[in-house]
């Protein structure tokens, strides 16, 4: 298998995208793919009471599939930062690790970001952190159709679009919120498996490529 990976940047990614970091040697984050809509990049999903919950960040009018992805920006003519910070403290509030993380995540949903790239950048090394993911990663500055030899090419691949299996990635479960109510929910956000397993969360995340 290759032992490095090409992906684009997702916001709060799910735990697919990020048991990535376990599989391969080398993550690649896509920094000059030109923005796609429909995707994870300025969304993700968490539990609620009510089932999986889609968070949505807002772009800039003006938005289209020809605009460099670093130069996609956020709008704010919606208090959209209030909206998914109460929907979260709201799902996670109960999570037997909200406290311990929730004053980590806080300052994410207050300062205003302008670019959706930087933003998604800066939480992903702040949920790289909490796990204690040691790999950092490189930026493909350069478009390329077609990835270097050794290079696997997930860019899309972990997509709501996307219904292929995935021959590496097997869902592993953990306690949730809402279990109970909701059964198991595969494949959320990162920040569910943070909320709700906390320091294990990093194993649970090696734990979902054994099958590979």
């Amino acid at each position: 298998m290759d032992k490095r990976a090409l992906i684009e940047l997702h916001y709060l990614p799910n735990i697919q995208y990020m048991s990535k970091w376990y599989l391969y040697d080398e993550i690649i984050l896509e920094g000059s793919e030109n923005y796609s809509k429909g995707g994870f990049r300025n969304r993700c999903m968490i539990a609620t009471s009510l089932g999986a919950k889609r968070l949505s960040i807002p772009l800039q009018k003006g938005k289209n599939n020809q605009t460099s992805i670093k130069e996609v920006k956020i709008a704010y003519d919606q208090d959209w930062q209030t909206q998914h910070w109460r929907s979260i403290k709201t799902a996670y509030n109960s999570a037997p690790y909200f406290e311990f993380y929730a004053d980590q995540l806080i300052p994410f949903f207050e300062k205003k970001e302008t670019f959706l790239w930087d933003f998604n950048l800066k939480m992903l090394d702040w949920a790289k952190k909490v796990i204690g993911l040691k790999m950092d990663y490189s930026i493909c500055e350069v478009y390329q159709k077609e990835t270097e030899p050794g290079i696997s090419d997930l860019r899309n691949f972990i997509s709501p679009r996307n219904k292929i299996v995935d021959p590496h990635f097997q869902s592993v479960p953990y306690g949730q919120v809402f279990e109970d109510k909701q059964g198991f929910l595969e494949n959320l956000s990162v920040i569910d498996l943070i909320f709700c397993a906390g320091p294990a969360s990093s194993l649970v995340l090696s734990r979902c490529i054994q099958g590979s």
